[in-house]
Parts: C-alpha cells; sequence; structure tokens
C-alpha cells in the first residue's frame, strides 16, 4: 500500500470550482478507472501467432468451443476469443529526442507527455548569439501532422483552424535546445492540445517557465503533462457531467477542460513530488500555485495513469518544500483577447 503523499492545502481558484473538488477527494465516480480488470493486450497479442490449443495441456483440459478445441484456461481461451488480433484500447507509444508520449487515437490528444531537464539541457538558453544563424530556433519550425501515427487517428494543423482555440504544446518547444530537429519534433500535432488563447499564453506559458526554472535547484526534473476531461455540476439538475467541446474536420478533436503536470525533482539523490491542475482558462489575476495543487492519487483516479510507478510514493519528499511553489503572471498575458496563430 502507497503511503500518503504530502497533503498540500485544498484552496482551488479561477473557476476550478466543484469538478476540481471532485477530483480532489477521489469520488468514487473515477473508481471504476481502477477497478477495471482485463487481459493486459500485450500479454495477449504476444500469444497470437502461436496459438496451438490442441498443445495448451492435456486432453482432459480440452474443451469444445464451436467446434474448435481449446484449453479449459483463461488465458489460452483468450487466445482463441482474439484469435484475430486484441482489439484495443491501444496508445501509440511516441520516443523523440526530447520527449516521450503515448497518443490517445480517441481524442486526438496525448494521454501523457514526458520530458527531462537539466542545467546542461537548457543552458543554451542561457546563451545570447545573435550572430549564430545556424542555431537551432523554433521560429524554423512549422506545425505538422505526426507522421508516426496512423493516418485515420492523425491532427492536422488546418483540424485547429477557426476554432477559437491555440494549438498548446505539451512538451514546450522552449525546453528544447539541442537541435533544430528535436525543436521540429514538438511541432508535431500530437503533441499538442486545444487550448484557451488567454491561457495558453498566459498562466501556462507562466508555469512552463516556472518549471524550467527549476533546474536551478534541482539536478534532475522529471515532468508530466497531459489533458484531463473533468465533470462538472449542472446548475440544472445538480448532476455531475463530463462535457467537453470537440474541433476539428470532422469534429474529432476534444477539448481538454483541465491540464495536469506532475513533477519530479532530484537533488542529491533524493525524490521530491509535486503535482498540479489548472483549468482550461484565462487568468485575471496572479493567483498562487498552491490554488492548482492537488494529490498525485487525485490525478491518478481520474487519468487512470500511474506516475513514477517505479518510485515508493512514501519515500518521496514535497516539491513545495525545496522550491517556493509560485510565479507571477506577466500583465500582459492577463485575460488578453486570443486570436492569430502563434501558438506556444
Amino acid at each position: 500500500m502507497r503511503a500518503k503523499e504530502p497533503k498540500p492545502k485544498p484552496s482551488f481558484g479561477l473557476g476550478v470550482g466543484v469538478g476540481i473538488g471532485l477530483a480532489a477527494i477521489g469520488v468514487g465516480l473515477y473508481g471504476y478507472f481502477q477497478t477495471q480488470n482485463s487481459l493486459h493486450p500485450v500479454a495477449v497479442s504476444s500469444f497470437l501467432p502461436q496459438i496451438n490449443p490442441q498443445l495448451a495441456g492435456p486432453p482432459s483440459t480440452i474443451v469444445s468451443n464451436g467446434g474448435v478445441a481449446v484449453a479449459d484456461d483463461p488465458l489460452t481461451r483468450a487466445r482463441s476469443i482474439v484469435r484475430h488480433g486484441f482489439h484495443g484500447p491501444k496508445a501509440d507509444n511516441l520516443y523523440r529526442l526530447a520527449y516521450s508520449a503515448a497518443y490517445d487515437r480517441g481524442r486526438r490528444n496525448a494521454y501523457w507527455v514526458a520530458e527531462r531537464l537539466t542545467k546542461e539541457s537548457l543552458e543554451k538558453l542561457l546563451i545570447e548569439d545573435d550572430s549564430d544563424t545556424n542555431k537551432p530556433d523554433r521560429k524554423h519550425s512549422k506545425f505538422t501532422e505526426d507522421p508516426t501515427v496512423p493516418p485515420e487517428f492523425r491532427v492536422k494543423p488546418i483540424d485547429y483552424s477557426n476554432s477559437g482555440y491555440d494549438r498548446g504544446h505539451l512538451a514546450p518547444a522552449a525546453d528544447v535546445t539541442e537541435s533544430q530537429k528535436a525543436i521540429d519534433e514538438t511541432f508535431y500535432m500530437s503533441n499538442m492540445s486545444p487550448q484557451v488563447p488567454a491561457f495558453n499564453r498566459g498562466i501556462w506559458a507562466s508555469f512552463e517557465r516556472y518549471v524550467r526554472g527549476l533546474v536551478r535547484s534541482f539536478d534532475e526534473v522529471y515532468v508530466v503533462t497531459g489533458p484531463l476531461y473533468l465533470p462538472k455540476v449542472d446548475e440544472g439538475d445538480g448532476k455531475f457531467y463530463v462535457r467537453y467541446e470537440v474541433i476539428g474536420r470532422e469534429k474529432n478533436v476534444a477539448v481538454p477542460t483541465h491540464f495536469f503536470k506532475v513533477i519530479l525533482g532530484v537533488k542529491n539523490g533524493k525524490n521530491y513530488l509535486g503535482s498540479f491542475v489548472l483549468p482550461n482558462e484565462g487568468a485575471s489575476h496572479d493567483s498562487p500555485m498552491e490554488s492548482f495543487m492537488l494529490p498525485v492519487s487525485a490525478i491518478e483516479r481520474s487519468t487512470g495513469l500511474e506516475f513514477f510507478p517505479m518510485l515508493e510514493r512514501k519515500s518521496l519528499g514535497n516539491l513545495c518544500s525545496v522550491v517556493k511553489c509560485g510565479f507571477l503572471l506577466a500583465a500582459k498575458f492577463k485575460l488578453k483577447p486570443g486570436g492569430g496563430e502563434d501558438e506556444g
């Protein structure tokens, strides 16, 4: 059993309201993500080419299934039932120079995007050399569909056109300095989520800068970022519903209601964890980061993900005990009207 992580202050701002509170207290609505038991697709699909039920056991274990002989055990029966292929769900695992990700084909967003930041990886950001015209720069990059995602599940840049949303990076281009190719890979549409312009260019951009700055306090910083689709109470009937807009040519690109960042800082061999959820809306004022803090277990329950599963949760310190969890929102970004296509 995992020990409880450090409890942040249960304060929720910027209209997160009941939806975030719901995740924080772990209401049973999310519980089914953790209680559904199914055969692991890799375990099953790896056996499919070797299906030979007659060799699965002694004659006494062979039963008839519509004229097909199968052994009387669940796994071997599964090999017969899905002999033509496991039906999913399937995530496209994406491996890039500067990040890794798992792509959700259904919602056309990533499940999560992970990065590793260090002082060395970001040191070029501190060097201003305008004479080097060949240095990697995001101005040379273009939004493009991801060629590694099957065509029928890809998002194209045009899917965001006239939608009112920015193509918001999950792994920021500003986190990448090593090569032009690495920067270009952050512009794949599989690394984008629809974001309200005032959010993307305001509090989200400010939060990304804060995360980059953590390399001054930690030896390594691991960041996992992703979308959330949280319930909200209906004022009419008092019930909770998960509602989100869809955009795109075929109306199949989901617009997340919130975004999360789970951050692991490593300092002198000790690990420190912080987890945050921000609503996909603009901020009108500076808000303390404490208002966006949630227990990582609440994010896990609502997403079905497990963050840093190879680490003992009870051994993790509180990120905010090492660094100040807070940043200022630049005045020029406060509820600035959206427009244009220069997303970040």
